[in-house]
This record gives structure tokens, sequence and C-alpha cells, in this order.
């Protein structure tokens, strides 16, 4: 029922209904808090997304909805905090809490949330750090906290998500240095975004290690030096020659992935229709574990 146009309101005769695993109402022009009646069906697919629905996310939501794989959200007007239910939502796959108003700080306790591929909590208002428990999320593919409030440095907890295909962390508050274990452990990205944050020193040439790397954006921050001619090996990219004072090389994907040249300036691109810009550039100017208790000091993933 994804585009349907039902008004403001949920459907009366939907209300009712118990055997439902599969709902998608979206785009449908709803609004007004989340439905409570949901915890009625038996839904292990839930997609609300790109409606207008409002007000705060249910505390005791794995209580209520236990089954659920999938749960899409995006594009809405939720705000508050996120609820910590949803580290207990165990068979949860796929989140996508995108383009609303969440603030606050991210829940530290993915160690009992362990098969999610997917979560997008990209353009909220997100505050803090990323917490040392997704290190847990050892089957996760794709991670978008682009667009938030975030800060402090990379977690090195982020090393054992070794099925990352994508991290996008561009356009938040992170400082420290690109650390080396991207390059080192994360062998299986294609996209790395880390644009318009706050990180300093230079593109290490760990980065060189990532054999399926297609898409690359560092542009401003205060990175220092060029691109590291090993870039060159990257057999997903194409390198080209650019006049200019900090970089020999620009890198461009291939012909169904956007252009992109390292400059000074702010880069351009032209984003594919699935696939966020990404562009290995360098600007002077900034943009803008197991563990008991989770503890970010000491997290030892082997306890």
């Amino acid at each position: 029922m994804s585009s349907c146009e039902f008004g403001s309101q949920f459907p009366l005769w939907i209300q009712t209904q118990k055997d439902v695993s599969v709902l998608d109402l979206s785009n449908a022009t709803i609004s007004g808090g989340f439905p409570i009646w949901l915890h009625r069906m038996s839904l292990s697919h839930l997609d609300l997304s790109s409606n207008k629905i409002s007000g705060n996310l249910p505390t005791n939501v794995a209580e209520k909805m236990p089954r659920l794989t999938t749960l899409l959200l995006g594009d809405n007007l939720l705000n508050g905090q996120l609820p910590n239910s949803l580290c207990k939502l165990e068979a949860l796959e796929v989140m996508d809490l995108s383009r609303n108003k969440l603030y606050g700080e991210i829940p530290r306790c993915w160690r009992d949330t362990q098969w999610f591929v997917v979560i997008n909590l990209s353009d909220n208002k997100l505050s803090g750090t990323i917490p040392h428990s997704v290190g847990h999320l050892s089957y996760l593919k794709r991670l978008h906290l682009d667009k938030n409030n975030l800060t402090g440095e990379l977690p090195v907890a982020l090393r054992y998500c070794k099925e990352l295909e994508l991290l996008d962390l561009g356009e938040n508050n992170f400082a420290g240095s690109i650390p080396t274990w991207i390059g080192e452990n994360l062998s299986s990205l294609r996209i790395l975004n880390l644009q318009k944050n706050m990180l300093n020193g230079s593109i290490p040439p760990q980065l060189c290690q990532l054999r399926k790397l297609q898409n690359l954006n560092l542009a401003n921050n205060n990175l220092r030096e060029g691109i590291p001619r090993c870039f060159r090996k990257l057999i997903g990219m194409v390198m080209e020659k650019v006049p200019g004072p900090i970089s020999e090389q620009a890198v461009a994907p291939s012909a169904s992935e956007p252009a992109v040249t390292p400059s000074t300036s702010e880069p351009t691109a032209t984003p594919s229709a699935s696939e966020p810009v990404v562009t290995p550039s360098i600007s002077e100017t900034p943009a803008y574990a197991p563990k008991p208790e989770d503890d970010d000091t000491n997290w030892n993933r082997e306890k």
C-alpha cells in the first residue's frame, strides 16, 4: 500500500488486523504519533517512511514487536532520543531512522543485537561519540551516521565490523587522525565518506589496502599532504593527473559512479541514484566489546 494517500490518519480497517507480518504504508501522507496498535500484529517488516509521523519512538518497541527484522521510519518528524529498547530487537537486520529530528546520544547497548546488516541514522541531531559496542555488529554491511553532531575520534571497535561495505560518517565533528585500521581491517569497504569533519594528519597509506574501494570522500577536513601514490593500485578507481599543490593525482570511479577530483576547494560531483556523493579530496578549510558496561576507555572485545 505504498504511496496510497490515506489522509492524515491510519485507516480504521488496518488497525483491526492481526495476522499481518509485512506492513508498508510508506509515502501515504499519514501524520500523528507512532501507532500504538501495531503490537496487535505479528510484524516482521514495518515501513512507515516518508510520512509525517511525529513524537517519540515507543520505549517498549522490543516488547511490542519482537519479531521485527526490518524497521523503516526514515523521512518523518520523529523527535526525542533513541530508546535503549532498539537494542533488544534481537531479530532486527535493517533499521532506517534517517531524516528525522532525533537527538541525544546513540544507545550503548548493541552487544545484544548482532544481526544488523544496515543501520541508517543519518540526517538527525544525534550527539556524543559512537559507542564502542557497535564492534559487536559483526554482520553489519552499511552504517550511515552522516549529517549529525557526533564528536570524538573514530572508535577502534569499528575495526571488528569486518563485513562493512559502506561507512558514511560525513558532516559531523569527528576529530583526530584517520585510523590505519580502516585499511587494515575493513577489506570489504566500497564506500568511505569522512567529509566535513575535523580530521587532521595525513591520509594513511593503509587505505590503499582497500582493494574494493570505489568511492572515497575526505573533503573539507584539516588533512595535510596529498593522496598517497599507492592509490593508483586501487582497481576499483581510475587515476589521472591533475594540477595542484596538494596532490598529483585525482581518483575517479568507473563510468557508473560519480566523477571526483581532489583539490583545495569544495569539490563538485554528480551522485548516482543509489549511493552518496563521495570524493577523495582534501581541503585546508574544516567544515563546520564486549564490555560489561560499554566502557569507552577500556574496550576489550574478547571479554
